[in-house]
């Protein structure tokens, strides 16, 4: 299964940060704190962009599908 991505020229991070390929983030361990998330690219944190039920914590995933960002 294709791990999840973001889109950089979508989520606001060609200016002040970076996706790290998919292929370079180790699956994680710690909790996963969001889900399904979607940035126009006005957000001004990650935070602010919309994910899964609005809920910090709330997922249907695996760490199998955990994505890097760089700020």
């Amino acid at each position: 299964m294709k791990k999840n991505h973001i889109d950089p020229t979508k989520s606001h991070l060609q200016r002040t940060g970076s996706v790290i390929d998919s292929a370079a983030v180790p699956d994680g361990v710690d909790p996963i704190w969001l889900d399904d998330v979607s940035c126009v690219g006005t957000e001004s944190t990650l935070f602010d962009c919309n994910y899964a039920a609005h809920t910090i914590g709330y997922h249907n995933c695996e760490h199998r599908e955990d994505v890097g960002v760089q700020c």
